[in-house]
């Protein structure tokens, strides 16, 4: 290996010309949380939308919202890739932003227009009315992508150095313009963000190392401790891959400086040597892999937004005389402090257990009644046995989320950031 380029020395970053000042974060707070109560606040009372506005049954109407659910937690992949790959951060959310305004505004429309949904008791959606609302659900998501990644590390950039048709269309109209107000706080903050520009396709990094590591699997590894035999960028903080998934560091191991390397210490084939950095990011996103997959089970119990509703909407809701809690506001009670994780999943497992009782109790109360065959009717029990098990509910993403995004941050190399925030989704 004589005749291998010196180590180059590392350098500093240039300084940032905007200084993230405080604005920037309560603007992109303002954004982010719009979103969230936008797009929160319809699904508890969605199903009851859908059951009554488009008279579809109870279990189409959950699958509806699961498949809008699942959407919106796998677009931030999406947008993740695309924020730290392509676009950046800034112009991920600004498009978010406006799909999400966008689609807000197609599902409030379907409140204002008669012909946009079903006019008639029992009468089934036409295709054009369902496709209207599926592209609203659709925009909805895309924009959930954009926003949901790169909230967080962008954030972090900026510190571094139903029954009446009014109700539906104040109920739908609201969250519309909380996302208008969402988009134009964000871009009214731009003068004040510091931008961090997006590197190059991580998904095609990922795969070159996998090639060239594959490649390069019987190459013997350099000396420990030996300088200039592993490639790196220009003023990079790594010398030298780790020796965790150590077979992945022959992805980086430089066999002819004079072929494989260009004057300006590049590599002329991307495709037979990587360098360190792309080695560590792939490193970096295996390793979180397994702890990411305990959270599929949270996920699936902390999304279960619509039949609780639906319990709610057939039981005895009255708190005193005249006063009694609307279906979609017992989710209120799974909103709690933040904890760490640790003990998330045991108390998710809880949470549906208790959910299953109070269900098996409710359905016995309905047979006992005679009303196993009228699913809106409603049963002589309280809904107040729901508010447990969306306590536990809370209670379990409290404890696992913080500790999550923690794990991800301290795993992610910085030019990975949003798709750590977007593995939480």
């Amino acid at each position: 290996m004589e005749g291998l380029p010196e180590q180059r020395k590392m350098k500093q970053s240039p300084p940032i010309s905007k200084s993230g000042l405080k604005e920037a974060p309560t603007a992109k707070k303002a954004n982010e949380t719009f979103e969230k109560v936008a797009t929160f606040g319809l699904l508890a009372n969605m199903i009851l939308y859908l059951t009554r506005g488009y008279n579809m049954d109870s279990a189409t109407g959950a699958n509806v919202l699961f498949l809008w659910s699942a959407a919106s937690n796998f677009t931030p992949i999406f947008g993740a890739f695309l924020s730290d790959s392509y676009l950046g951060r800034f112009r991920v959310i600004a498009l978010g932003s406006v799909a999400s305004l966008f689609g807000g505004i197609l599902l409030w429309s379907t409140t204002m227009f008669p012909d946009a949904k079903p006019t008639a008791k029992g009468e089934a959606a036409t295709p054009a009315q369902l496709a209207l609302l599926l592209c609203a659900f659709g925009l909805m998501s895309i924009g959930a992508g954009g926003i949901r990644p790169c909230s967080l590390a962008f954030g972090a950039d900026q510190l571094d150095k139903a029954d009446s048709p009014n109700n539906g269309r104040v109920g739908f109209g609201l969250p519309a313009i909380l996302i208008f107000l969402s988009a134009v706080f964000f871009l009214l903050g731009s003068p004040f963000y510091i931008k961090v520009k997006a590197n190059k396709s991580l998904l095609t990094g990922f795969i070159q190392t996998t090639v060239v590591a594959f490649k390069n699997k019987h190459l013997a590894f350099p000396p420990e401790n030996a300088d200039g035999w592993y490639h790196h960028r220009k003023g990079s903080k790594f010398v030298s891959p780790t020796e965790k998934l150590r077979f992945l560091n022959k992805a980086c191991i430089i066999r002819n400086p004079d072929k494989y390397l260009n004057a300006d210490g590049f590599a002329s084939e991307p495709w037979k040597l990587c360098t360190i950095e792309q080695v560590e990011e792939l490193k970096a996103l295996i390793r979180v892999i397994p702890l990411w997959s305990t959270g599929i089970m949270i996920a699936v119990t902390i999304s279960q937004h619509s039949f609780p509703v639906l319990q709610a909407s057939t039981m005895d809701r009255e708190v005193t005389s005249g006063f009694s809690i609307p279906p979609g506001s017992y989710g209120v009670f799974g909103i709690l402090t933040l904890t760490r994780m640790g003990i998330g999943l045991l108390i998710s497992c809880l949470a549906m257990a208790v959910s299953a009782m109070v269900e098996a109790e409710r359905r016995k109360t309905a047979i006992k009644q005679g009303l196993l065959n009228n699913g809106s009717a409603i049963v002589n029990m309280s809904a107040m046995w729901l508010i447990p098990q969306h306590c536990l509910a809370g209670l379990s993403e409290a404890f696992n989320a913080i500790g999550q995004i923690d794990f991800y941050y301290s795993q992610f190399p910085k030019s990975m950031s949003s798709i750590g925030v977007a593995l939480l989704h």
